[in-house]
């Protein structure tokens, strides 16, 4: 209890670039896990070859700042301050990023506050319950939504343009599935990562999919996990989509939006 983990690699680390930093706190009631509070910040500056740490002319990300692993900015309820001395020694704007830091810290304080005082309120074991149930019915609606969804297979293709003095086009293709009550998004044959800032990790290429069948769909869903259950992504390793270190990823927001525009395009043709 007392221990915050600080991370923001997308290689390894479940990040999705640089400047997204996430501060994750465990909560105990009574010497039990009861769930985790967290937060993401995008930080002004973490160095590399731009201010902002957004260089889109990166060719690998060691140019694009400082990869931080899984590591404790708090232990035993004491910030180690040998994580914010490398942090703000890696900045351009150490005031900033420490006040930026600090407002984390207070988020998953005042999270974290919130968390235990509802499960001394209903106990842990109908606390759990509830969550569970919680996941369960988001499930269930977006199992309903897609079973209203006609069965089969839609395809669409779309692209942006290449990077370098003879750009060739950057393609995205998206095949969505729609079966059963659950929905197949497959990115294969999608062009390969790039020598620049524009790959995006699996993270994103995992959110922008969820976000699109959210978008394709009536029901009111609650945001518990249990919607994502009936959602399968397949991203080819090595692509744009889901390219492997060292690729650069900083500007990854280029291709978010047009993977997203993608995936409309295929949930147009769903009738």
């Amino acid at each position: 209890s007392g221990d915050a983990f600080l991370v923001n690699d997308p290689y390894g680390g479940g990040g999705m670039h640089l400047p997204d930093v996430f501060l994750i706190k465990p909560v105990y009631v009574d010497g039990e896990l009861e769930g985790f509070a967290a937060t993401v910040v995008h930080h002004s500056d973490l160095g590399g070859i731009a201010p902002g740490s957004m260089g889109l002319q990166a060719t690998e990300i060691f140019q694009e700042g400082l990869r931080i692993p899984i590591v404790k900015l708090f232990e035993a309820g004491k910030i180690n301050p040998t994580v914010t001395a490398f942090l703000e020694a890696n900045s351009r704007t150490p005031v900033e990023l420490r006040g930026d830091l600090s407002a984390q810290i207070a988020s998953v304080e005042a999270c974290e506050r919130g968390l235990v005082q509802l499960v001394q309120k209903y106990g842990s074991t109908t606390f759990r319950g509830y969550l569970q149930e919680l996941h369960d019915y988001a499930e269930r609606l977006m199992r309903q939504e897609i079973g209203r969804m006609i069965d089969g297979v839609y395809c669409h293709e779309d692209y942006v343009d290449g990077l370098g003095d003879d750009p060739e086009p950057i393609r995205f293709c998206v095949k969505i599935t729609i079966e059963k009550g659950e929905v197949t998004v497959d990115w294969t044959g999608t062009s390969p990562q790039v020598k620049g800032a524009i790959n995006g990790p699996i993270p994103i290429t995992n959110s922008v999919a969820l976000t699109a069948v959210r978008c394709a769909i009536a029901a009111d869903i609650p945001n518990f996990a249990g919607y994502m259950r009936p959602v399968h992504i397949i991203a080819p390793l090595g692509t744009i989509v889901n390219p492997t270190l060292p690729a650069a990823c900083a500007a990854r927001g280029v291709i978010a939006y047009r993977m997203l525009d993608t995936l409309f395009g295929a949930l147009t043709k769903v009738p």
